[in-house]
């Protein structure tokens, strides 16, 4: 069927941003070879994943896409969609890959709309910037349940600021061609989601290529989280979006950072949780929860919201 050599990468039966799901994606995505002429993607076997992770998927695909320019990607899946299916098919990751909708599904009201922003390499243009805020205020800031997320307009507004900064600093400061989102409101649980993600240098490499910082991939993130740290000269470093947003979730939400080899998690108390994953990845991939339920009983910081240059 296939002419030349053949690949398959198989998506685990659950799928999440645990370091466990991180790793078998890695180790399958990062055994492919330049020499392989096809590579099939199996969905047949998901029972369950993280809406927002597709967001890291993409980063992978995009990634093997550059690194692999000449290898034919296949989609392997069930001819009646399961409910995964069913959700990337929703929030666009498939149709987004494919040349037609695999099934006949529109969004829901939950779904981020899946979408991978081609931006200029090292300096964004202001047509960049454009069309990051154009996504960012038409699938992000619109979204019935983003105003849900804080107590004030005041947050809200200072919030979306800081992701419109962390956006914008991530080709700058990664080096990166693609910025790729994704997002879920699972009601269930009373939980908002948004990834963004890149194919570019990470934050271990850049942090030590531009600064005196030692340790672990996931230390080094860490580090870069910190308020004042930057290993750029500027004042728009990626490490203040995230250093803003961090504190920002505190007692209200969680905040997922990997590059490299580092796997940083903030849980809601504050409690950093730092692992290092058996497998490498090229770029950055951001995760930031919302806890619904206890915004509304504690205060969502604003004291260190700022401005971002939006380009209008």
């Amino acid at each position: 069927m296939f002419n030349g050599t053949t690949k398959e990468i198989i998506f685990p039966s659950s799928l999440y941003s645990s370091p466990s799901s991180i790793n078998n994606l890695l180790r399958q995505f990062n055994s492919l070879s330049v020499h392989d002429d096809n590579v099939i993607f199996d969905t047949s076997n998901i029972k369950w994943i993280d809406s927002e992770v597709s967001a890291f998927i993409g980063a992978l695909i995009e990634n093997l896409k550059i690194r692999q320019p000449t290898t034919k990607l296949f989609l392997k899946h069930n001819t009646s969609p399961s409910r995964s299916e069913e959700l990337l098919s929703k929030n666009n990751f498939l149709n987004h890959y494919l040349d037609k909708n695999l099934y006949d599904y529109n969004s829901t009201g939950y779904t981020v709309k899946y979408d991978v922003l081609t931006v200029t390499r090292n300096a964004l243009t202001k047509n960049d910037l454009t069309n990051i805020y154009a996504y960012l205020n038409n699938e992000l800031f619109s979204h019935s349940k983003w105003g849900a997320n804080f107590e004030t307009y005041e947050n809200q507004l200072g919030f979306s600021e800081s992701i419109f900064e962390l956006a914008r600093n991530t080709s700058d400061h990664s080096r990166s061609e693609n910025l790729i989102f994704a997002g879920q409101y699972y009601p269930i649980k009373n939980q908002f989601r948004l990834s963004i993600a890149d194919n570019g240098l990470g934050i271990p490499l850049t942090v030590r290529a531009g600064s005196n910082a030692m340790g672990s991939d996931a230390e080094l993130i860490n580090w870069a989280v910190q308020k004042g740290n930057t290993s750029k000269s500027n004042n728009h470093a990626r490490g203040m979006g995230l250093a803003t947003i961090a504190k920002s979730l505190q007692n209200v939400g969680e905040l997922t950072i990997i590059s490299g080899n580092g796997h940083w998690k903030q849980i809601d108390n504050g409690t950093v949780e730092l692992t290092t994953l058996s497998h490498k990845f090229a770029g950055t991939y951001v995760r930031i929860t919302f806890l619904n339920d206890k915004i509304n009983n504690n205060s969502f910081s604003s004291e260190e919201s700022f401005s971002a240059n939006l380009p209008f």
